[in-house]
């Protein structure tokens, strides 16, 4: 691991315990083991670590969403990618966004500082809710959306559907370190759900 990998890993470690505002450069030099100065020579200042943390964090989830989308597509007979999500795909998707959110530990932790500092910041706080609330909402009310337009679940609003599902998703997510841990609750929630409004 390169001495810039360090840094990045130290100082993830460090905002997602403590916050970011708690954390000093000299922190995060001690962490790694290095003096400020040799910090200094990959980085500008602290702020240029969080920069970086965030756009790595952000590359792997538009990723991971893109994977996911191409995962449940298929050409039609003119040639466009149209959504293919079925019911028995369902709890599928629903458990690999939740064990990405959760043990991806660059992203887990990234949640955590976002957790703590959107009080403080609005940009992190816009960012808190983009990627933490409206990305997986959006989502999921596109997978639920193709259900209903198949004829899989009752015709609703599939956005306020969503909104319905992922909100104890969305505390699981922080009530347990590990996504191993919330399994149970989680297929249990994912079953119910599917049989209130399957048609």
């Amino acid at each position: 691991m390169s001495t810039k990998e360090k840094i990045l890993e130290c100082a993830l470690t460090l905002f997602s315990e403590r916050g970011y505002v708690a954390v000093s450069v000299r922190d995060i030099a001690r962490a790694v083991g290095v003096r400020e100065s040799a910090l200094y020579k990959h980085f500008q200042n602290k702020q240029a670590i969080l920069d970086e943390i965030v756009t790595l964090a952000k590359e792997k989830m538009d990723a991971f969403y893109g994977d996911l989308y191409r995962k449940y597509e298929q050409e039609d007979e003119w040639g466009d990618m149209v959504p293919v999500i079925e019911k028995k795909d369902f709890e599928s998707i629903c458990m690999e966004l939740f064990l990405f959110m959760q043990n991806d530990k660059i992203v887990s932790a990234f949640g955590k500082i976002l957790v703590m500092e959107q009080y403080h910041n609005e940009e992190l706080a816009r960012m808190f809710h983009n990627l933490w609330i409206d990305r997986p909402v959006e989502y999921i009310s596109h997978a639920l959306s193709v259900m209903i337009t198949n004829r899989e679940l009752i015709k609703m609003d599939s956005y306020v559907l969503a909104m319905e599902f992922y909100s104890p998703i969305f505390m699981l997510q922080f009530r347990y370190d590990r996504a191993e841990k919330a399994f149970p609750i989680l297929l249990t929630h994912i079953t119910n759900f599917i049989q209130i409004y399957a048609k």
